[in-house]
């Protein structure tokens, strides 16, 4: 069953990353531009630059500093760590350990959450949420145009929160 749980869990994250990549890879070649005549040496040098500046303006716009509140915010969340260089790590270990320690597992908790939505929702995201004190899985399930925020309480088992966006 832990197996099961964890192969799911390193299953979805790969999906989310393999995602994550394509999209970058999408936008960042759908921002290219390709002039009509693509075989001039000249065309080429000035796209080229276009390229070059284009990435000096992402490169900047990146944030790499954070304020006090931003980082502790931040690194409420388990396993994540913002380093003095601005990014930010992301423990797996830690995640899946907490989760693995919740009572209800992320399982049970996806099945109470698409019951108490009800029909035709799908959940969007799913993680466990520390609030005050208590361990949630807070999911926001979506059908149509319509989203709803719906917590579970991570020991018990019972419905915290049931609410539209």
């Amino acid at each position: 069953m832990v197996n099961r749980k964890r192969r799911n869990i390193l299953v979805a994250i790969c999906i989310i990353v393999i995602l994550a990549l394509t999209a970058g890879f999408w936008i960042r070649e759908k921002g290219k531009s390709v002039p009509e005549n693509h075989h001039s040496e000249q065309t080429n040098e000035k796209s080229k630059a276009d390229n070059s500046e284009r990435s000096e303006q992402a490169n900047a716009s990146k944030k790499k500093e954070y304020t006090e509140e931003e980082k502790a915010r931040i690194e409420e969340q388990t396993g994540v760590t913002v380093q003095n260089d601005g990014t930010v790590e992301v423990n797996i270990g830690e995640i899946l350990e907490e989760e693995e320690s919740a009572a209800v597992s992320r399982e049970e908790a996806e099945k109470k959450i698409l019951k108490e939505a009800g029909k035709g929702y799908e959940i969007e995201r799913l993680g466990l949420e520390k609030y005050q004190d208590n361990m949630y899985w807070a999911a926001r399930v979506v059908k149509g145009g319509e989203a709803r925020q719906i917590w579970i309480d991570a020991e018990a088992g019972e419905t915290f929160l049931n609410q539209k966006e």
